[in-house]
């Protein structure tokens, strides 16, 4: 729930997936707190009544891991539904986010693993590291500038694995009136960097298999069975289709090294699905998005 005029006082968030600790052990048919962790439990926001649920998933098939694992999904559900809330408050998407931090604070995750080697996400979280990658990311692409004839741009935020990261999707609407991605710009506070290259590498990765995961990716089963067998019937990013921009921004950090490999993903999605409502004023809140797109068409 929120306040048309202002900021949420109130969230009720409802969690259902799988779990994956289901692969070791029998009978578990609801997300674990870990798993809410990724996401939910540990978001930065300022919101005085939080309320989640980890709701039935039944298992019927085997599954397995995801690059960023339940963050993926847990960050395109909250972006979303920030995104939306910004629009119905008349309030830009990024001012939005940084009013709903409130002052920064520094406070333990709910829901972790007290051993931080055993934490996915992180036993603290810091609402001034969130609200900085915000702040580096618009001002290095100088969010809010017009943009050429046709280009949109789309906007995400996500801590996960102790790090900090946002993201900005620019899109062009094609003769055709298909979306094309043109430029991704990262921020990521991931702590103190040894490998400049490294973090850039990892980046640039993670963008191209968020890419091809929110615009296409997908698995459909039948009689228990997955019904994909290999790259020819299952739908990745192609090399044409990949951004010809994609900037990592690191933010100078003297926190200790955290994760890179798997937090870009995450916003990818999100920041995507932002740019296509700005494009075309409808809201895709499944994936995979082009799926989406071409049905609401």
């Amino acid at each position: 729930m929120y306040k048309r005029q202002g900021l949420p006082r109130a969230w009720l968030i409802r969690a259902a997936y799988p779990s994956i600790d289901w692969l070791f052990e029998k009978g578990i048919d609801h997300p674990q707190p870990w798993e809410i962790g990724m996401g939910l439990s540990n978001l930065p926001f300022a919101v005085p009544h939080l309320g989640i649920e980890a709701c039935q998933a039944p298992v019927p098939i085997r599954i397995g891991w995801l690059r960023s694992v339940c963050n993926v999904w847990q960050a395109f559900a909250l972006n979303g539904f920030i995104d939306e809330m910004a629009a119905a408050a008349g309030v830009d998407p990024l001012a939005y986010r940084i009013a709903l931090l409130g002052p920064d604070r520094q406070f333990a995750a709910p829901n972790e693993d007290p051993d931080p080697l055993a934490s996915s996400n992180g036993t603290t979280v810091d609402s001034g590291r969130y609200r900085r990658v915000i702040e580096h990311l618009a001002a290095r692409v100088n969010w809010g500038a017009p943009l050429p004839a046709g280009h949109f741009r789309g906007f995400a935020a996500h801590n996960s694995f102790y790090s900090y990261v946002a993201t900005i999707v620019e899109v062009a609407l094609q003769a055709d009136g298909t979306p094309r991605v043109v430029r991704v710009d990262t921020a990521l506070d991931c702590g103190r960097v040894v490998n400049p290259d490294g973090v850039r590498a990892q980046v640039e990765g993670a963008t191209i298999f968020g890419l091809g995961l929110a615009l296409f990716g997908e698995l459909s089963v039948r009689e228990g069975r997955v019904e994909q067998s290999n790259f020819g019937d299952y739908r990745i990013l192609r090399i044409t289709e990949a951004p010809p921009v994609i900037e990592a921004q690191i933010v100078a950090s003297e926190e200790p090294p955290s994760g890179i490999g798997e937090p870009p993903t995450p916003t990818i999605a999100p920041a995507l699905a932002a740019a296509l409502f700005a494009a075309s004023g409808r809201r895709l809140r499944e994936l995979p998005l082009m799926k989406g797109w071409a049905a609401s068409g």
